[in-house]
């Protein structure tokens, strides 16, 4: 046999469901397969190994066959990626050297450093990280990770060593600011940070029975990019006060703020809510050229349109007022959330973005969305919600971002579209 035969998603989703059931080792081990090493299924959050997966969902679209096993096809970019991607997957490609992709990191954020000699790194908590070469093939997309801090404070004093945060991996590109004929080992990467949540109290890496990690050198405190056993990772999640959900999914809060209580009284600007993409980073390739919704994306997308809603009927012109309709909440999708009438008797269109994290990175547009703007151009606004789910969100608003698109602020990568913006000062 030649592959897989694969003809629908849900075939796919059902191997995964088994594999979440019953989990790795023993899915790997009852279809007859060893681990992945180059090719992984990138899936809600999770890494999944492609070919068995791959094996397992000709089984259910075939029951005559029967799921195939490793040794009936071969894997790889051919079979397996190109069956998935056809389907609209994320494949993962290029982790041959990672140890466990699906293990969770600790990503070490100080403040400042001994002697200053690392302060040059350029993070943005909660926004993206970055990192030099040799940690290259730890940081893959969809790993869960937990936020570190060392003793080290920007006041110069000394604090606790401690936990102040999760997420999950991105997007991965190479630091572009460093040539490409500089030595491999000298090279930096970035990685974007999905799903960020800040611990409303952070967790001390000792508690009473010991340092949760178990790290026996002084010099490993200081890796600052190490993986985590699970059990550890959960235990920092349980003690931070966040529900971490299923093994190797990103966090949550715990509670979710009414929107009646989380109202904005005012937009703010851009910078506040934007992170923008260095030029010469969006030439650079990443792993994947598809993305994932992160985890909860509805959820967080409702709130974000109810926060938006109740900010217009607000804050608009007292005749605009009672024009507000959140049209999106009947069901209707013609490229954007909600509406309202202006004083000219013109539709404006509002497309409401949602994010967790503190800034956006970049902001995803469906076709259909991005058709809208071009169509509308200054009668449709993009309305961005940071910070979403919580007391203080932050609202920024985007007008007619077709224009923007077309007078070089922003770059637009057809993925689904995302928006990288370059200028913020208009």
């Amino acid at each position: 046999m030649t592959g897989p035969r694969i003809s629908d998603r849900e075939p796919v989703l059902k191997a995964v469901e088994e594999f979440n059931r019953i989990g790795r080792e023993r899915f790997l081990a009852e279809h007859g397969y060893g681990k992945a090493k180059d090719y992984f299924l990138y899936l809600d959050g999770r890494l999944y190994d492609s070919k068995a997966i791959c094996g397992v969902a000709h089984g259910y679209e075939h029951p005559g066959d029967g799921p195939l096993k490793a040794s009936d096809f071969s894997g790889g970019e051919a079979t397996v990626a190109r069956v998935l991607e056809v389907l609209g997957f994320t494949v993962v490609k290029g982790l041959r050297n990672t140890p466990d992709p699906s293990q969770p990191l600790v990503l070490v954020e100080n403040e400042v450093t001994v002697g200053g000699e690392y302060d040059h790194w350029r993070d943005d908590t909660g926004v993206r990280y970055q990192y030099p070469n040799s940690y290259r093939n730890r940081v893959a997309p969809g790993r869960p990770f937990v936020y570190y801090r060392g003793t080290r404070r920007s006041d110069r004093r000394s604090g606790r060593p401690e936990y102040f945060g999760s997420g999950v991996v991105g997007r991965v590109w190479r630091d572009p600011a460093v040539p490409e004929s500089t030595p491999k080992k000298n090279w930096r990467w970035y990685c974007e940070i999905e799903e960020y949540c800040a611990f409303d109290r952070p967790v001390p890496a000792k508690q009473a029975d010991g340092y949760i990690e178990n790290i026996q050198r002084s010099m490993g405190w200081r890796t600052g990019v190490r993986e985590i056993p699970a059990e550890q990772f959960n235990r920092i999640m349980f003690l931070a006060g966040v529900a971490s959900g299923p093994l190797f999914r990103a966090s949550e809060p715990v509670e979710v703020v009414p929107v009646s209580t989380a109202n904005p009284s005012r937009p703010t600007s851009l910078s506040e809510v934007l992170a923008p993409t260095p030029v010469s980073a969006l030439t650079v390739a990443s792993p994947s050229r598809s993305y994932r919704r992160p985890r909860d994306a509805k959820r967080t997308g409702d709130w974000a349109e109810e926060v938006v809603y109740l900010f217009l009927r607000r804050t608009l012109p007292e005749s605009q007022r009672e024009t507000v309709d959140w049209i999106a909440r009947r069901g209707q999708t013609p490229g954007w959330d909600i509406q309202y009438t202006d004083g000219a008797g013109e539709v404006i269109a509002v497309e409401v973005k949602g994010t967790t994290a503190a800034r956006f990175p970049s902001i995803e547009l469906t076709s259909n969305e991005w058709d809208a703007a071009a169509q509308l151009k200054e009668r449709y606004s993009l309305y961005l919600v940071a910070r979403a789910l919580t007391k203080e969100p932050a609202i920024a608003v985007i007008r007619d971002p077709h224009q923007r698109y077309l007078g070089g602020d922003l770059f637009a990568e057809p993925t689904s579209w995302r928006l990288y913006f370059r200028n913020l000062d208009t």
